[in-house]
């Protein structure tokens, strides 16, 4: 079965108040992620918008898993990082996500 990550994408903006509009989601190869990247990846394109890249080996994760590693990939273009990579903002926004302790659960088993 096919994951439309456009839609999942469509349920994180109901779930924040803001979400950048350009943003591009795709499945990405692991040798497409930064290294130290293993689930997913945020860039920031300064005229094409935002880009995420999810691992291809969430290709077979719950749904609730992918739309929690979608929105916090998102709240990375909400709460830029200069000096660390998740700022105190981001942490606490990840807090609020839906489905957040079972995504974060899923992934740790599956690390």
């Amino acid at each position: 079965m096919a994951v439309d990550l456009q839609a999942l994408l469509a349920r994180v903006r109901g779930h924040l108040k803001y979400v950048p509009r350009n943003i591009q989601i795709t499945w990405a190869l692991d040798s497409e992620l930064d290294n130290g990247h293993h689930w997913a990846q945020w860039r920031r394109y300064p005229h094409d918008g935002h880009w995420i890249g999810l691992s291809c080996a969430l290709q077979r994760a719950p749904t609730y898993v992918l739309e929690y590693i979608i929105g916090h990939e998102v709240l990375h273009a909400i709460f830029p990082y200069r000096r660390c990579r998740h700022p105190k903002a981001h942490v606490v926004a990840c807090y609020l996500l839906p489905h957040r302790a079972a995504a974060e659960k899923w992934l740790s088993r599956h690390s």
